[in-house]
């Protein structure tokens, strides 16, 4: 995250990020640009790919049984 908090991002009349990665990573730096960097939170589409220390195989069980959502743009911090 001290790259992210450090990173200069070019200035813009409505700022639009698109973030993938780690589950928990992608979450964190969805946080700081919408707390600390005041970008929209509707401008900000993220998907958790994986999860730190879940297999495959348990990652398509909460898939399979809805509670592991690919992309979640809307949910609340």
């Amino acid at each position: 995250m001290d790259v992210i908090r450090a990173a200069e991002l070019p200035a813009a009349r409505a700022p639009y990020a698109w973030i993938a990665g780690e589950a928990g990573a992608i979450r964190a730096v969805r946080r700081h640009l919408v707390r600390e960097r005041s970008v929209d939170r509707r401008a900000v589409r993220f998907v958790g790919y994986w999860r730190l220390g879940a297999s495959e195989q348990e990652l398509l069980t909460e898939a399979g049984a809805g509670r592991a959502p690919v992309e979640d743009a809307t949910a609340h911090l």
